[in-house]
C-alpha cells in the first residue's frame, strides 16, 4: 500500500468541508463568506485530482473513451 500525502487528505477534508458549508448556507445569500466558499470548493478538487493523476502504463488518454 502506497503512503498517503497528508497535506492533501487535509485538503480533501477542508474541501469538503467546504461544500457542506456553502450548500447549507446557499450560494446566492448575499454573503461574502458564502461567495468565498462557491469561489474555490469546486476548484479545489479539480486541482487535486490534477495533481493525484497518473496514467497507467500501456494506455493512452483516449483508451478510456472507448471502453
Amino acid at each position: 500500500m502506497r503512503k498517503r500525502i497528508e497535506w492533501i487528505d487535509i485538503a480533501k477534508g477542508i474541501a469538503i468541508l467546504a461544500v457542506v458549508i456553502g450548500h447549507t448556507l446557499g450560494p446566492y445569500n448575499g454573503q461574502f463568506f458564502g461567495s468565498l466558499i462557491f469561489a474555490f470548493h469546486m476548484p479545489i478538487f479539480f486541482m487535486l485530482s490534477g495533481y493525484l493523476y497518473h496514467s497507467r502504463p500501456g494506455t493512452t488518454r483516449m483508451s478510456a473513451w472507448h471502453h
